[in-house]
This record gives C-alpha cells, structure tokens and sequence, in this order.
C-alpha cells in the first residue's frame, strides 16, 4: 500500500490502519511491517481484531513521506489475511493514521485504491466437481457418509487459488441435498 503520512515516521512512531472489514489475524507479528521493495523492515504489527485495525510500531528504516501523486507502494503487512468476499465500495476505503510520539503530531489519509478487489472474479472456466464417498461405493438418498471433494480446472484457467483460505460449498434444495425441515450441519 501508498502510505499517507504527511511527514517522515521513525523510530517510536505509529503507523495505524483501519479497515472496513473484519481481520481474521489478532496479536503482535514481529517484523511484518516492511519496505515491499527491498523488504526492509519498519517494525512489528499489532492486529486488533475486533477494532479491524493493525498497528505499525516503528522500530527501524523511517517511512518517508511519499511524493505527491506518487504511485509506489512503501508498505507492505505481511501475516494479513484479505477477506473472503467481495467487499463494498465503503468496505474497501481504509482509513490511515500517522502518528509521530516524538513531535506530537498526527496525520490522517483515506486510501481509496480499489483495495484488495484488484482481479476479482477471474474465470476458473468451468471447474468440475466430484464428490465421492469415502465408506461405501454408491451415496445413498438419507445416508451419512464423509466425502471426499475434488475440484479440478482446465490448464487455460485464469484462477489463482494460492491464497485461498476458505471455499464455501452451497448445498441448496434444488440439488437434492436439503430436504424441507431439514438442517444442513
């Protein structure tokens, strides 16, 4: 990301992101907040999941200010998880707050730079499901059984699945699943 710090933050200043979106990350992550460049490290990063915000304690390497209009990424969170769906145009603006402790001065930005739907909904051209039994050789209507779940996609397929960390499976009562007055665990 582009910080939006007004001026230079060193060694004892804050860094603080706020989210629109709930974190699925909550502690200290010793040096995750980093120079993306040349992966110089700025200092640790405090998750607070429930306020949906990370804290960069300064430590080392200043984080200058960036130059008006500037494009390059001086920020990068490392151990930060994007959500798992597609968020709102509200949910993406992220709210910045630079704090010096030493000049006892803050700064606040809106970053609004389409974060993190950049590639969103690429075309996995048509994935093909198998859903197998793993106890009997043919599921049966009513039966409890476990699955097994394998997804497959053609070579041509745009989908990077590298940082997928959740696949929800919607098992609807038009495929039969989910008998009405039934729960579906």
């Amino acid at each position: 990301m582009i910080t939006r710090n007004s001026q230079t933050l060193s060694s004892g200043d804050y860094y603080v992101i706020q989210f629109g979106f709930p974190l699925r990350m909550n502690g200290q992550h010793v040096d995750s907040c980093r120079y993306p460049i040349n992966g110089n490290i700025y200092g640790d990063a405090y998750y607070h999941e429930n306020l949906w915000i990370i804290v960069c304690k300064i430590d080392a390497n200043s984080i200058g200010v960036p130059s008006g209009g500037s494009t390059t990424r001086n920020l990068q969170i490392n151990n930060f998880y994007t959500p798992w769906y597609l968020l709102s145009t509200s949910e993406r603006a992220v709210t910045v707050y630079g704090y010096s402790y030493n000049n006892k001065y803050t700064t606040k930005g809106v970053l609004s730079d389409l974060y993190p739907n950049e590639g969103w909904k690429q075309s996995p051209n048509t994935p093909t499901l198998t859903l197998t039994p793993i106890h009997q050789t043919t599921p049966y209507r009513g039966s409890r059984d476990d699955y097994r779940f394998e997804f497959t996609f053609e070579t041509s397929a745009s989908v990077d699945l590298s940082y997928t960390r959740l696949i929800a499976l919607n098992f609807g009562s038009s495929h039969g699943f989910v008998q009405k007055g039934e729960d579906c665990v």
